[in-house]
């Protein structure tokens, strides 16, 4: 996502969707364990604005 804004600011936009291909057992684990989801619940607001 950042490599998108950074290419949106130096005027390389893009129109089309960015396919992202990555291993998700880290998020496949955090799902399964009802555990985790108190510390990785909050993401800080920062973060989600460009």
């Amino acid at each position: 996502m950042w490599l998108r804004l950074l290419l949106k600011e130096l005027g390389y936009g893009q129109r089309l969707p960015t396919h992202c291909c990555c291993d998700n057992t880290a998020a496949i684990s955090i799902i399964k364990d009802p555990g985790s989801y108190s510390s990785t619940k909050h993401i800080d607001i920062r973060h989600l604005r460009p």
